[in-house]
């Protein structure tokens, strides 16, 4: 899967492309006749699985002039809540070789939930932004999920940014600006309660004061007729969100499909945030502005139509949300 772009410095092509289980780059002048320039990967990040799909992108740290560049490399098997998955390292280019510096080369996931896999960005997006699609579904099952005349889909759009913060620089993924334009009609909402959806196609978002859930688990569930349910959530005793769909409706064709699926925290701000866009029969939280991403497919045999929270929050007086139905296309001008 070679992704090519134009190093500026030495006006010289750089072919990333993935070779087993590291990264090769190669140089040429003429998109014609190409050299190897150097190799990445020996050492570094997991091996659960054979290396595909890298990308390799400037990057500067969100507010500020400081550049760095950052190497996307998915593997086929062994990602955080098993089966595939796209890590990333952060380091410096030099035209022939990258350089990772995550000093505690600890391996860093873009995304922590089951089904954002292979994904890479576009080249010369306006205003120099780094925009990223990822192919949602997962080599365990891939092949044998239960859908008709389609399989798979491909994830939203979302923005990269390289963030400084308690634990390094990190990479936050953020759902791109102009998916507002999809939004209809909102429900707000304060406090715990539940809700009628307004379509099985919406955006949800929430905040709430981490103090006021006193250490127990919080969650919203979204629901059908059927009580088949999908659940986003965090649990402060471990610091983890969470996307659990082991209720989620069909998952037979799978033995470990019906799994709860769990990411570290990147954040310690008292307030806590989550963005959800569900499609029908996927889920893809932004947790913290992006900090922490999930995505994660499920396949429910009849439509959500509610949502919930979960019980031992139905007092949470800082919870505040908005509800917002998705066009299926952006309106025309």
């Amino acid at each position: 899967d070679p992704k090519v772009f134009l190093y500026e410095p030495t006006h010289t092509w750089i072919m990333t492309l993935a070779v087993g289980n590291i990264i090769q780059f190669f140089q040429s002048k003429n998109l014609k006749d190409w050299k190897k320039s150097g190799e990445f990967g020996k050492t570094s990040g997991s091996h659960g699985g054979v290396w595909e799909c890298p990308d390799l992108f400037p990057i500067k740290i969100k507010n500020s002039n400081i550049q760095k560049w950052m190497l996307l490399v998915s593997i086929g098997d062994g990602a955080p809540n098993g089966g595939s998955g796209t890590q990333y390292f952060v380091g410096h280019f030099d035209g022939s070789n990258f350089i990772n510096e995550n000093k505690d080369d600890k391996i860093l996931w873009v995304d922590y939930g089951p089904d954002n896999y292979a994904g890479v960005t576009w080249n010369n997006v306006p205003k120099n932004k780094r925009v990223f699609i990822g192919w949602m579904s997962n080599w365990k099952y891939a092949q044998t999920v239960p859908t008709g005349k389609w399989r798979s889909a491909m994830t939203i759009p979302r923005e990269l940014d390289l963030v400084n913060t308690f634990k390094g620089l990190r990479l936050s993924s953020t759902p791109i600006n102009a998916l507002k334009q999809l939004r209809n009609n909102v429900i707000n909402f304060t406090g715990s309660r539940n809700l009628e959806l307004p379509s099985s196609t919406c955006e949800i978002e929430l905040k709430f004061d981490l103090k006021e859930i006193n250490q127990k688990d919080f969650y919203i569930s979204i629901i059908n007729n059927k009580k088949e349910e999908i659940r986003a959530g965090f649990n402060p005793l471990t610091n983890e969100f969470y996307i659990d769909r082991t209720n989620s409706g069909i998952h037979s064709f799978y033995k470990s499909f019906a799994t709860k699926s769990k990411a570290m925290r990147n954040s310690n701000d008292e307030i806590i945030k989550m963005h959800l866009f569900l499609d029908h029969s996927s889920l893809e939280m932004f947790a913290d502005d992006g900090l922490t991403t999930m995505t994660s497919v499920f396949f429910p045999t009849s439509s959500m139509t509610s949502v919930s929270f979960s019980s031992n929050t139905l007092e949470l007086k800082t919870l505040r949300g908005n509800i917002y139905s998705l066009s299926k296309a952006v309106p025309e001008k």
